[in-house]
């Protein structure tokens, strides 16, 4: 059983779909995962989990790390994978489960999974004359939250040569003080979680990614979810943050 849409694509870019017995409620994709029993998470539905008498069940350390030893308690096998965290821990997560389960397919397809994600950081690293760009990741606004260092969209940002105005929040995501943002002067604001809201332009109007209008959505699944699609999300952040594209792009995978 995979908890994590992001997951459950990574189990099925490795082929091996058909180990699946239940996802989570929130996994989409591929499409033959729209017939496979549901399982809630945040709470867990345990019932679900007994009637499906899974060998394994696969989840994200950072995400439900709560649950797991709720689980375990219970008597289920858990995996608690981090890949979520960062770009490295993605590809970690990924050569584990190509190696937990060893088919020559898996294996492969992790090395040219890992093969992917280097090129893709390597494109996306700034020139040696590239000033870094400021940049506010966006989890929320009412009240506002930011993601911080322990977030793939940090990680990201960073591979970009960008610097995360709440690089000293401590945690993957928490609150964050609207008042530093003027102060910090954003180049950069990345939100997700819904629309930008008109009050929070008005309020940062002197803040220069207001100014120049570079405000861009990072809702789309690539960007939240650490799976098959993180490579390609990554390149075309990059040709964002490194002005070769309108932040408009951003979200529609040119």
């Amino acid at each position: 059983v995979s908890l994590l849409p992001g997951v459950t694509e990574i189990v099925a870019m490795l082929g091996l779909g058909d180990v699946l017995v239940g996802v989570s409620p929130h996994c989409d994709r591929p499409g033959f995962v729209e017939e496979l029993p549901r399982v809630a998470v945040l709470p867990v539905d345990y019932e679900a989990l007994i009637a499906l008498e899974p060998d394994l069940i696969l989840t994200d350390r950072t995400l439900h790390g709560g649950e797991v030893l709720e689980m375990r308690r219970r008597g289920f096998a858990v995996l608690p994978l981090e890949s979520s965290r960062s770009l490295g821990h993605l590809a970690t997560s990924v050569d584990l489960l190509a190696q937990l389960w060893g088919t020559a397919e898996a294996l492969a397809t992790a090395r040219e999974f890992r093969e992917d994600l280097l090129a893709a950081e390597r494109a996306a690293a700034p020139t040696a004359d590239e000033r870094p760009s400021r940049v506010l990741l966006v989890a929320g606004t009412d009240p506002l939250y930011a993601l911080g260092p322990g977030s793939l969209l940090d990680d990201m940002v960073r591979a970009c040569g960008g610097i995360n105005l709440a690089c000293d929040l401590g945690r993957a995501s928490g609150p964050f003080a609207s008042e530093l943002v003027p102060e910090r002067q954003a180049d950069w604001i990345l939100y997700s979680g819904g629309g930008f809201p008109e009050i929070l332009r008005q309020r940062w109007a002197t803040v220069p990614a207001v100014r120049a209008d570079r405000i861009a959505s990072v809702e789309g699944d690539a960007f939240v979810r650490a799976g098959p699609g993180t490579p390609d999300a990554l390149r075309r952040l990059a040709r964002v943050l490194h002005g070769e594209v309108p932040p408009n792009l951003l979200g529609d995978g040119r």
